[in-house]
């Protein structure tokens, strides 16, 4: 049997893949067999035309005949639907709909579809007799109904009986009940009873006895609540106490962390991750008298030695057993997570503890704060409880207070695949016809609205985008048994690490939550987990993001530097189809998703081609806390300098200065900076008067392609600010060594401002931590990040006459482009700045002047 294989042969190709197979750089090896390729499993046979490669069985589907029964829409008709024989009839109740639309031309609620057997033999032949059809008025009377799905009897078996209600098998009176002899004689409630449906009312159960009120009408039978002693086991919250607290005793252990998280920061003053609170039972029975021993507390440090582990998925009686009904002796030891608190920082600031660089810290902070579930934490409510914690906040951008910052520099500069992904945007591949019919393909499903589980529509969107990004996305959970709607994942060593993570709603707005924010939940939660650890600490793990409702689609891309950043990368896509005349919308998002397709690819290159000679980190500087590039061309004889960084040079979240150090004959120090605007000429003019660093290098990001700005050469003509979409830049200048010492810096300062305002360049931030003395008493400028050629028509009459008296109105010739210098939209408001800053306006002299007799 040969079967072609290509990838348009989109639900086909993925059941069974064979000959003529073109390897893709992402495989599945951890996947069921029927995701390996046969080359991988046929070997050399392969090549042997003369003998049967493969045999292939299968159910086949079910033929069904059906018809709709209501009594508007009765037609004598009987129609065949095939469909899978291990699908619960819960599952086809869209496609009925479907059906039933065509066949009948009515519409009807998913939900509400039943299905009946008939109660005997029903031939083709009698339902469409007209006649006969027109006798049908009730259902019940000819079928009976078919259980959508297994009851939950059949699923919890015997946990069904732990609380149930049951009536006495023959009268009892009331006055039998009261009798304490007879009540002695009970032992078991079966003799005296039979258990009634907990479905049923009573009144159907007890019938006419419902009326006689001398006799008994219901027995209730219950297991109590467990009193379990319990400890926290955690070195560095070890306190001599047993505590003791009551559990339902069929609930399993799982559902009962919240519970023990509270008792936790109750009684120990520490929070701890809900999800990673684990339990122990005693290895010998172990007493309460010992435990709260203090001498024996302090002996106790591996939990191990001590107990042993109990699985989440067991009840406490299950689990414990006997050892229950001994209260002299501890039941459960619990073990968490602890997340830092600030106590905790200042206590160690406190005994004098030597800190890692506050990056590193941060990094290990974050990997241990995990936080609720990514689908509760991305609940309004919680998410804003999520923004106000240091170690649990997404750096997105959303805020609850001025005061906590959520902006991070951009994600492109922690690694290039994102880059390649903003050149592919403006230089997308040309689409095939296969790629065009299958995007067209995917927006008609997107334009219908379902009525069906989210769940199972979901899949089928999955199933879709793998026609076009020719990639399986699966819906598997996590370690921690978290799942993402969707999720592409690539093998590295014994690691299968993320590369696309999907969050999907049924459409925009509903739900509780924002689909991108569940996904950069998502994206932190997958990547703290240990079955990744490995790659976690050599890279910064960059991740794409798609996600959605309805025919919605953006994404979205994310690193886990020192903190984990999510930022857009496109804007929200209509997918949908809403008129007759689609193609120019159809061609657009087809090259989207393409770009994102070959994107994945390179990324997935990246996670199993680049990360063996990387270190794990480990406290301390460290590649994957810091932007990615690592060398520059030396500013003469071009040769490739390279560098490490050695830390951040702000706290803050959006610092994108660093202190790095050179690998040459002598190694100096430099400082590292990124921008996305630079005023170069000002800086090289100040520094060849030496009141500036040397600028060894100002140029784009390594490995990256300079992007084509969406601003038209004809719009930069004409508009007021000309703002410059450029890709990032590198910056790399001399370090200077300052001079702690204060000296009176206003008059050199003003020698400064004259040659740079005579020059033509207006400064814009001249504050005292963009000023530095040097350690022989040179003052030097070092932000030149807004400074630019300032608009001449709006020179003041005072700056003028101040360079006019100076002798330095040398001003070269006018900007010819229109550019000049404008303050960033994102401007802090500070109580220092001058009268006419804010976002976008023009930066005037006036300005440096104004600052500097402010300031200094």
């Amino acid at each position: 049997m040969l079967i072609s294989y290509s990838r348009s042969n989109s639900y086909q190709a993925k059941q069974f893949i064979s000959t003529g197979i073109e390897m893709d750089l992402i495989t599945w090896s951890s996947q069921l067999n029927l995701r390996r390729l046969t080359s991988d499993i046929i070997g050399n046979n392969a090549k042997n035309t003369e003998i049967v490669h493969v045999i292939v069985t299968a159910q086949k589907y079910i033929n069904l005949n059906w018809f709709f029964f209501d009594p508007k829409h009765l037609s004598p008709q009987v129609n065949t639907i095939s469909a899978p024989p291990s699908s619960i009839l819960q599952h086809c109740q869209e496609l009925f709909a479907d059906e039933i639309s065509k066949q009948y031309k009515c519409s009807v609620e998913i939900e509400s579809i039943k299905f009946w057997n008939p109660k005997s033999d029903l031939s083709v032949d009698t339902v469409i007799d007209e006649e006969w059809i027109e006798t049908l008025t009730e259902i019940k009377v000819l079928a009976k109904p078919m259980a959508l799905m297994k009851s939950l009897s059949k699923v919890l078996g015997d946990n069904a009986k732990n609380t149930e209600i049951v009536h006495p098998k023959a009268d009892l009176s009331i006055d039998t009940v009261i009798d304490e002899e007879w009540i002695e004689t009970l032992t078991e409630i079966k003799v005296l009873a039979k258990p009634m449906a907990l479905m049923k009312s009573l009144s159907k159960v007890l019938g006419d006895n419902a009326k006689n009120t001398e006799i008994v009408h219901v027995i209730v039978t219950a297991q109590k609540y467990l009193n379990l002693n319990w400890f926290f086991f955690d070195p560095k919250h070890l306190s001599p106490q047993v505590n003791t607290i009551s559990a339902p005793p069929s609930s399993i252990l799982q559902d009962c962390q919240g519970h023990f998280a509270d008792e936790i920061l109750k009684r120990y003053k520490c929070s701890v991750e809900i999800e990673s609170i684990e339990f122990w039972t005693p290895k010998a029975d172990l007493s309460v008298d010992t435990v709260i021993d203090e001498e024996w507390m302090k002996t106790s440090t591996e939990i191990k030695v001590l107990a042993k582990p109990i699985a989440l998925v067991k009840s406490p009686s299950v689990a414990l057993a006997e050892k229950l009904n001994d209260t002299s002796i501890v039941h459960i030891i619990v073990t968490a997570t602890v997340i830092v608190t600030a106590e905790d920082e200042e206590s160690r600031k406190e005994d004098d503890v030597v800190h890692d660089l506050p990056e590193s810290e941060r990094y290990r902070q974050a990997v241990e704060a995990k936080g609720k579930s990514p689908s509760a934490a991305a609940k309004s409510a919680n998410y804003a409880r999520n923004q106000k914690i240091k170690e649990q906040i997404i750096y997105d951008g959303r805020y609850t207070h001025d005061e906590i910052n959520t902006l991070a520099p951009p994600i492109e500069i922690y690694h290039p695949i994102f880059n390649t992904f903003f050149h592919l945007i403006e230089n997308p591949p040309k689409p095939t016809d296969d790629d065009l019919n299958n995007t067209r393909e995917f927006m008609h499903f997107l334009s219908k609205l379902s009525q069906g589980d989210e769940t199972s529509r979901n899949k089928q969107i999955l199933n879709r985008l793998y026609d076009i990004l020719n990639v399986d996305i699966l819906s598997e959970q996590n370690l921690d048994r978290t799942t993402p709607d969707g999720i592409i994942r690539v093998r590295v060593g014994k690691e299968r690490v993320p590369i696309l993570i999907v969050e999907l709603k049924k459409e925009l707005g509903s739900g509780t939550c924002d689909p991108s924010i569940q996904a950069g939940l998502s994206m932190k939660r997958t990547w703290t987990l240990d079955d990744v650890m490995n790659v976690r600490e050599k890279c910064c793990c960059p991740t794409f993001l798609l996600s959605g409702g309805g025919p919605w689609l953006g994404i979205l891309g994310a690193v886990f530097a020192d903190k984990v950043i999510v930022q857009r990368l496109t804007d929200i896509h209509w997918f949908g189809i809403s008129s007759t005349e689609e193609d120019k919308r159809l061609w657009a998002n087809t090259q989207t998703l393409l770009v994102l397709r070959e994107s994945l690819k390179q990324l997935a290159s990246f996670y199993q081609n680049s990360l063996a000679d990387i270190r794990p980190w480990v406290p301390g500087p460290h590649p994957r806390l810091y932007p990615y590039p690592t060398s520059y061309p030396h500013p003469s004889t071009r040769r490739e300098v390279k560098f490490e960084y050695q830390k951040a040079l702000e706290p803050d979240a959006e610092c994108v200065t660093f202190l790095a150090r050179t690998f040459e004959e002598e190694p100096k120090n430099i400082i590292v900076k990124y921008v996305g605007r630079y005023g170069e000429e000002a800086h090289k003019f100040l520094a060849n008067l030496n009141y500036a660093p040397r600028l060894y290098y100002h140029g784009p990001l390594p490995n990256s392609a300079r992007l084509v700005g969406s601003i038209s050469a004809e719009d930069q003509e004409t508009s007021k600010l000309c703002l410059r979409p450029e890709t990032m830049h590198m910056v790399v200048m001399e370090f200077i060594k300052s001079d702690d010492k204060a000296k009176p810096l206003r008059e050199k300062l003003e020698e400064i401002l004259l040659e740079l305002h005579g020059e033509g360049y207006a400064f814009g931030d001249l504050r005292s931590q963009n000023v530095l003395v040097d350690t022989d008493g040179n003052v030097k400028l070092i932000d030149f990040d807004w400074c630019d050629e300032y608009d001449p028509s709006l020179l003041s009459d005072y700056v003028r006459d101040k360079l006019s008296k100076a002798g330095k109105m040398k001003r070269r010739a006018t900007n010819t482009g229109g550019r000049y210098a404008y303050y960033p939209s994102s401007v802090s408001k500070l109580p220092e700045w001058p009268s006419g800053v804010g976002p976008l306006e023009p930066i005037l002299p006036d300005h440096d002047w104004e600052l500097l007799y402010k300031l200094f």
